[in-house]
């Protein structure tokens, strides 16, 4: 078993010294306990965004279901990030890229632009790119398709 800090799991965000001490529950020694712990707040999580209605595409909800997801485990939860990362946009263009995103979202579905499933997808594709909120992926650079000047493929 590694130590929390030394031995980060591939599959998380570097964390930095600042946003460790943000760290909650002062009982978590390992990446094992802190993987549990943000598990049971995520399953608690679920249950509060299915049981009732919200509106969903907006950034108020977004930083709400962050809060939900990992708000007993991590002080900075439900706030856009503001330090950089060697993934994903600027902090800064963080907020604007949320909102474009939401705004996509619901014109697809406003406008009828694709069936049901696929507009899912193209919010999930993007949410899963880059993290607004520490710890979290949301919207891609570029929004959808290659990046401007990449003609491979064209």
């Amino acid at each position: 078993m590694s130590d929390l800090f030394d031995q980060p799991d591939d599959a998380a965000t570097p964390l930095m010294p600042e946003e460790m001490r943000d760290l909650i529950p002062a009982h978590i020694a390992y990446r094992r306990e802190l993987n549990e712990a943000e598990q049971e707040n995520i399953t608690r999580a679920q249950e509060w965004a299915l049981n009732r209605r919200r509106d969903l595409l907006t950034e108020k909800f977004v930083k709400n279901l962050h809060r939900q997801m990992l708000g007993e485990v991590w002080r900075w939860a439900g706030k856009f990030r503001t330090s950089e990362r060697n993934i994903g946009i600027a902090w800064w263009e963080i907020p604007v890229a949320v909102r474009q995103s939401l705004d996509d979202t619901k014109a697809r579905i406003e406008y009828s632009t694709h069936p049901p499933d696929e507009i899912a997808v193209r919010f999930q594709s993007p949410a899963c790119a880059d993290p607004p909120v520490s710890e979290w992926q949301w919207p891609p650079r570029p929004p959808y398709g290659r990046p401007p000047g990449d003609e491979a493929g064209a």
